[in-house]
């Protein structure tokens, strides 16, 4: 339970919120990183909490879904919407291959920008991921470019935070009532084939996106003389879909 009370007297509310409040920085105020999701949700609220000043922004990725846009700008309509200097489907195409799970370079052009030298939060968790539980901390710092990055909830499990939305009946993304259970880019790869599958048939136009983008792709390979087996950007979209 979220708030069920350690043997110190505490729970897990409590904890975070004490995590926010002591290494809030004193110039200006937390950089709120959120993405529309039910752990962005439950950031946001535990800064409300916690008395904390903050400011909240969305790193849009071009590829999000309309409801997770529309979602953003009507529950919190003081969040910066932040734009990549390239678009995925201009990015694919400069990188020259699709974005797969063992190469997402377009986490780090489109979503891990932004906040750079200030004090971030973010709604990480270890239940997420391996990934996650191996290489993550509550307190995280980039010396390349003295960041400071805070997880509150990094210790909490899935259930905890529908516990915690439910607790104080926090809005969620329309998403998760059409089946989802994570938030993200249409046609993310760290779905699977199964996941991507569903977001297509939900969401065609991105389909068609994605294969001229391939197209797009597939004709820069050719000027610079890269050797490629695909012919057609359909092609490219069976591959990436296969993998």
């Amino acid at each position: 339970m979220i708030n069920q009370i350690n043997i110190e007297g505490k729970s897990k509310i409590d904890i975070a919120i004490e995590r926010l409040k002591q290494f809030e920085p004193k110039e200006e105020p937390y950089y709120v990183a959120i993405s529309g999701g039910k752990d962005s949700d439950v950031i946001v609220k535990l800064c409300e909490l916690a008395g904390v000043k903050y400011e909240l922004h969305h790193q849009h990725t071009t590829a999000d879904a309309p409801q997770t846009v529309r979602y953003i700008r009507e529950t919190y309509p003081s969040c910066i919407i932040d734009y990549p200097e390239i678009p995925i489907w201009k990015l694919i195409e400069k990188q020259g291959v699709p974005p797969t799970r063992l190469m997402r370079y377009c986490c780090k052009v489109l979503k891990e920008y932004g906040g750079e030298g200030r004090t971030k939060v973010l709604g990480v968790r270890w239940s997420e991921s391996t990934g996650r539980k191996n290489n993550r901390k509550m307190v995280e710092l980039c010396y390349k470019n003295y960041t400071k990055t805070i997880n509150p909830i990094i210790d909490w499990t899935e259930q905890e935070v529908w516990e915690f939305h439910q607790l104080y009946n926090l809005p969620h993304n329309p998403l998760y009532d059409m089946g989802y259970k994570r938030v993200g880019c249409i046609g993310c790869p760290q779905k699977g084939k199964k996941g991507m599958l569903e977001d297509f048939r939900r969401f065609p136009k991105y389909k068609e996106n994605y294969i001229r983008a391939f197209e797009r792709m597939l004709k820069v390979r050719k000027e610079k003389g890269l050797e490629t087996t695909w012919k057609t950007g359909e092609e490219v979209f069976d591959w990436w879909i296969n993998l």
